[in-house]
């Protein structure tokens, strides 16, 4: 499949066989696997993307989905195909494509899981990005790369992103497009947390220029399979002339943002720093620092901003940080982060990300599917 050599010694990365499809397991559960498989894929609709006029809609179980993958992302390649097997209870196959080299800040981590049908067009692919690891050289020192490339770098320039980030994604490109074009799927989605999510997010905008371009026609396949872009904890990924090339080609339209809390990433890289970086316009779904919260959106604004300075953005977070580890737990500080510290490097956890996005899925699930319109009655003659 065109990966990394590390699990069956070929050449490639296939992830091991499906747990579901082992015949001990059957045999001691019997077709029980099969049979929650075929509920939750009710349950869980994956399969049954809305269109609308600009692209597809929202989907909280593609949310949950996509929470799930860029959580477990951080984990090895296998823990994270054996989640999204338990998690969709059906078989999962997968590649993961690493690009990892410090003195050129680079700690890329890509993985791409599908599902195992005959027929591509009933397949569905999950393409997922690792995120900052605070111990990875590598990624600490992308996020800090804030010098802007053109993008694309070649052929016709619509604008500058961030240099980490699309030097990030750019390593891994040839392999994941290969991937793409080869391991062809029904529906895509792609994600990815932190900065993985803004990988994700230059992803979907490559995928978009290669079909413009039309140097290779499969590509439109590719383009076609797109159902969303689900980020989480997203920083900014361009300055103003990107923002605008995004919105040219309604991008926006399926990249589903979520922004926990107080979480910080999605304020940087501050303009101090990085100059006239600016969120493009896109539904934002933001949740409260609360246990049973849900997501509230989509809020499609482009007035999500980034900070100014980068010094206050990290000293607020870092006072929470400090604030949330005391002993004891005064008013006098809980008064002080209601108020003042708005910024919080705890918020930033992919694990908030994934609890919101379970309930708010499970939610869905409860609320009643609303009312068919009432039939007229007959005209009378």
């Amino acid at each position: 499949m065109g990966g990394n050599d590390m699990l069956n010694g070929s050449g490639s990365l296939v992830f091991q066989r499906s747990i579901i499809d082992d015949p001990e397991y059957r045999r001691i559960h019997g077709e029980s696997a099969r049979d929650r498989a075929q509920v939750l894929d009710r349950r869980i609709p994956v399969l049954r993307f809305a269109r609308t006029d600009e692209g597809w809609a929202y989907s909280p179980a593609a949310a949950y989905v996509a929470a799930t993958a860029s959580a477990w992302a951080y984990s090895d390649p296998e823990t994270l195909r054996a989640q999204m097997e338990d998690l969709l209870e059906v078989p999962i196959t997968g590649a993961v494509f690493p690009a990892t080299n410090a003195p050129m800040y680079l700690d890329t981590n890509a993985f791409f899981l599908r599902t195992t049908e005959e027929d591509p067009s009933k397949r569905v692919g999950i393409l997922v990005y690792r995120g900052t690891e605070l111990t990875s050289v590598g990624d600490v020192l992308a996020d800090a790369y804030v010098e802007t490339v053109p993008f694309p770098a070649r052929n016709y320039r619509v604008g500058s992103v961030h240099g980490g980030f699309y030097f990030g994604m750019e390593a891994v490109w040839k392999r994941v497009y290969s991937m793409l074009v080869h391991e062809r799927v029904g529906e895509l989605i792609i994600a990815g947390h932190s900065l993985g999510a803004a990988m994700a997010v230059l992803t979907a905008a490559q995928i978009v220029k290669e079909a413009e371009q039309d140097r290779d026609r499969r590509f439109r396949d590719v383009r076609a399979s797109l159902r969303g872009v689900y980020t989480f904890g997203q920083p900014a990924v361009g300055d103003a002339g990107f923002a605008r090339w995004m919105d040219e080609k309604k991008l926006g339209a399926i990249v589903f943002r979520h922004a926990y809390a107080g979480d910080v990433v999605p304020y940087l890289p501050t303009s101090d720093v990085a100059g006239n970086f600016e969120h493009f316009v896109s539904g934002v779904w933001t949740a409260p620092r609360h246990e049973s919260a849900l997501w509230i959106g989509p809020n499609h604004s482009s007035t999500f901003p980034v900070a100014r300075f980068f010094a206050a953005a990290l000293a607020t977070a870092g006072i929470d940080f400090v604030r949330r580890r005391l002993p004891f737990k005064l008013a006098a500080t809980r008064w002080l982060a209601d108020r003042l510290l708005k910024l919080s490097f705890d918020d930033h956890s992919p694990a908030n990300y994934l609890r919101v996005s379970k309930d708010s899925f499970l939610t869905d699930l409860e609320t009643p599917p609303p009312a068919p319109p009432p039939v007229p009655s007959p005209t009378a003659s």
